[in-house]
């Protein structure tokens, strides 16, 4: 078959596959190459689009990454080889973001820019379709895209040759290589250069490992001269005396990892004060020079270690449900003594601070059935039947919810008030039935007032106040996602970055971004960049001096508040909107539109 017929052949059947969906009986397998066709088959699974490229900027990395440091003498040495042949080298992480490019051709570059394949850019097969980066990383193999291959008509141009990158310490994919260069420039050798780079970059990963480990691993030995007991933080690893291993769950790394990140460092030690359960710590520490990113030597004193109990944390961490009907211990104790006294509840606090979730574990605690009527579907024509349905309820010993409370129409208030008083009236010997979920700052007046009368207010935190019960309720969160054959988990620094995050949307975003986190990452472990960029960026903005990260969260917020407007979040914070986007350039900050998913 001539080039031409190939590459016509190949658009036919992805305009079959593309029209006719994944059951399609038009596509012939004899047309397109397996791992190609298994390519475009998740293309389509995941909508990603083939008449154009939609990718994004996503916020660079550390520069001091082992990965591209490990590959930048690799890559140099391949550009200065590859220079007349027009070859471009590209790598990315594992997520698909490009982290390096070589392109010596003007003309290359050119071609390149304009089809976003930069340093920065999301490369994921499932954001552009069938490439060397992402397929590479999604078949965990080498593969060659050659022309009409890609997914992506704007790709069609190039051929590519991909190979991915594994870790010397597990094994898993920490990135792919790609040679890439026009069909018509394309080269057989490409794929055996790329093999040999990549196995290349892989012992100088690997050296790069070793010589830190070492390092890590002196520097824990010499500490073994004090009488406590020690620990050796990395941002990836723990290395610790046997008493300490029962606290190293990840909820207690990453407090430990925070605080130690928090110290200004300006004589190389610190005292850090933290809380491991129920027991206040100051814990002596020192930063280790020398090794090749941050690490930290913590020594513990021994005795108040044996008095340690887990927190609600460290429980569900364990697979358990917190105790409880809600994550702070205090609140939960607040909400049972307040059920047992009184008629009428009232969940108070902001959209998506879990105030169902409360009154659900509440009923649950209790032994009761839940029935939930919620007030934006209120209507005069309803009124009759909707009194009757919570009537019917109280009756029969149920939790009845009244959701969204702050949004009952001020004529019903009257009926609303009636019913409930005669149902408390009739039940003084089963209190605490009815629970009214709401928002008091958005409430009316009348409906404020209706609960003063007749409701006990429990303020509940917004996940931002209770940042220490992230860990906690992510871990419960992504229990009840599991499908029987995934458990999904967090490594260590996507709960960091879930902890650095403010949480305009309280626990209705923090579900929002592990769902949306499980059904793009690889394997069972949520990494760091599963995560939305919003949280990234906040992640990596660490660095930041205090003032940077208070403005940071101010500006961050205010666009959260107002969806993105920056006219109006400008206004809000009483600057200009000249300044608002130096700002956001300054502090990295991405306004995608997207805050609360």
């Amino acid at each position: 078959m001539k080039p031409g017929d190939s590459a016509k052949s190949l658009q036919v059947a992805r305009h079959a596959l593309v029209s006719g969906g994944l059951l399609t009986t038009a596509l012939r397998s004899s047309d397109v190459r397996p791992d190609i066709l298994r390519s475009w088959r998740r293309c389509v699974s995941a909508s990603t689009p083939s008449e154009r490229i939609r990718t994004r900027r996503i916020e660079r990395g550390n520069a001091s990454d082992l990965l591209t440091r490990a590959a930048a003498p690799i890559l140099d040495h391949l550009e200065s080889e590859l220079a007349d042949l027009g070859v471009a080298v590209l790598m990315s992480n594992r997520s698909g973001r490009i982290i390096a490019r070589r392109a010596a051709d003007f003309r290359q570059r050119d071609l390149l820019d304009e089809n976003c394949v930069l340093e920065g850019f999301d490369y994921s097969e499932s954001t552009v379709g069938t490439n060397g980066l992402g397929t590479a990383l999604e078949e965990k193999q080498a593969v060659s895209v050659h022309g009409a291959e890609h997914f992506n008509d704007a790709l069609q141009v190039f051929a590519c040759a991909g190979v991915p990158i594994l870790s010397p310490r597990n094994g898993v994919v920490a990135g792919s290589l790609s040679l890439a260069a026009t069909a018509a420039a394309s080269n057989p050798m490409m794929m055996s250069l790329t093999k040999l780079a990549v196995s290349q970059i892989e012992q100088a990963l690997k050296e790069l490992v070793w010589a830190r480990e070492a390092t890590l691993v002196s520097a824990f030995q010499r500490s073994k001269a004090h009488r406590g007991l020690s620990m050796l933080l990395t941002d990836d690893s723990v290395l610790a005396d046997n008493a300490l291993l029962p606290l190293m769950i990840p909820s207690t790394y990453v407090a430990l990892w925070e605080a130690a990140q928090r110290q200004a460092w300006t004589d190389g030690t610190a005292v850090l004060d933290i809380t491991l359960g129920d027991v206040a710590l100051s814990v002596e520490a020192r930063r280790v020079e020398d090794a090749d990113g941050p690490a930290y030597l913590l020594e513990f004193p021994a005795e108040p270690l044996g008095r340690h109990r887990p927190g609600p944390a460290a429980t569900a961490q364990r697979g358990k449900p917190a105790l409880g009907v809600h994550a702070v211990p205090e609140v939960s104790d607040r909400v049972l003594a307040a059920a047992a006294a009184a008629d009428v509840l009232a969940f108070n606090g902001p959209p998506g601070s879990g105030r169902l979730r409360t009154a659900s574990r509440l009923a649950s605690a209790e032994g009761r059935d839940l029935l939930v009527l919620n007030a934006t579907t209120f209507d005069a024509t309803s009124l009759h039947e909707w009194l009757a349905r919570a009537a019917r309820g109280i009756a029969a010993g149920s939790r009845v919810v009244i959701r969204h409370a702050e949004q009952l129409p001020v004529s019903a208030i009257a009926a609303v008030e009636s019913i409930l008083s005669d149902s408390a009236r009739q039940t003084k010997q089963r209190r605490g039935l009815l629970v009214a979920t709401v928002d008091r700052t958005r409430a009316p007046q009348a409906v404020n007032d209706l609960l003063d009368r007749l409701a006990v207010t429990i303020d509940l935190p917004s996940l931002a106040e209770m940042r220490e019960c992230v860990p906690g309720i992510a871990e419960e969160i992504l229990q009840s996602l599991s499908d029987g054959r995934t458990r999904w988990r967090l490594s260590s620094s996507s709960l960091q970055a879930l902890l650095r995050w403010n949480w305009p949307g309280n626990v209705r975003e923090l579900r929002s971004v592990l769902q949306a986190a499980a059904s793009t990452a690889h394997g069972a472990v949520i990494q760091v960049d599963d995560l939305p960029p919003r949280i990234t960026e906040a992640h990596r903005s660490a660095s930041l001096s205090g003032i940077e990260r208070a403005e940071r969260t101010a500006i961050v917020t205010a666009l959260a508040k107002w969806r993105g407007n920056r006219s109006r979040a400008a206004e809000e914070l009483g600057i200009g909107r000249t300044t608002l986007y130096r700002k956001m350039r300054e502090l990295k900050i991405t306004n995608d539109g997207n805050w609360l998913e």
